[in-house]
């Protein structure tokens, strides 16, 4: 009898495991793309998530959002150096990136990154700028962030 039990109880372990793992893949699974980190030297860039898409599972989500001039109202510019490169990472690589820069509700220049950088503009003001990624399809997002050339 006694053995019976201790074969239960592995089983029980079993599941227990399971559940927790697919519990923990869940809470992981979020329902909007993951932030960038954005860094021009040591200074970090910080950007606002705009239109995405994001599917996970059986479950999609498409959010719409006004212009990255609109986006970066609330933010104070982040003073950077002319021409200075800007590491972009995500917790998940994108298998494509678009980097815009706006002036106002128009798109002036637009580039598919490379690589995961880029060098900003040389001349000195405001500038806002957008990055679209996309993780392949039904998962993308558009982030926009404001830096102040000096």
């Amino acid at each position: 009898m006694l053995s019976s039990y201790c074969q239960g109880g592995s089983l029980v372990r079993k599941l227990v495991v399971v559940f927790t793992v697919i519990a923990i893949l869940l809470v992981g699974c979020s329902s909007r793309p993951p932030m960038p980190v954005l860094k021009a030297g040591k200074i970090e860039i910080p950007a606002v998530l705009g239109t995405y898409s994001w599917k996970t599972f059986n479950k999609q989500v498409i959010a719409d959002a006004p212009g990255p001039d609109y986006l970066v109202k609330d933010l104070t510019p982040i003073a950077v150096k002319p021409k200075e490169e800007v590491l972009v990472k995500f917790s998940s690589k994108p298998s494509k990136m678009i980097l815009s820069r706006w002036v106002g509700q128009e798109t002036v220049e637009q580039v598919e990154l490379d690589s995961n950088q880029f060098t900003l503009p040389q001349e000195k003001g405001e500038h806002i700028f957008s990055i679209r990624a996309e993780w392949g399809e039904h998962k993308s997002g558009l982030y926009a962030f404001i830096v102040k050339v000096e």
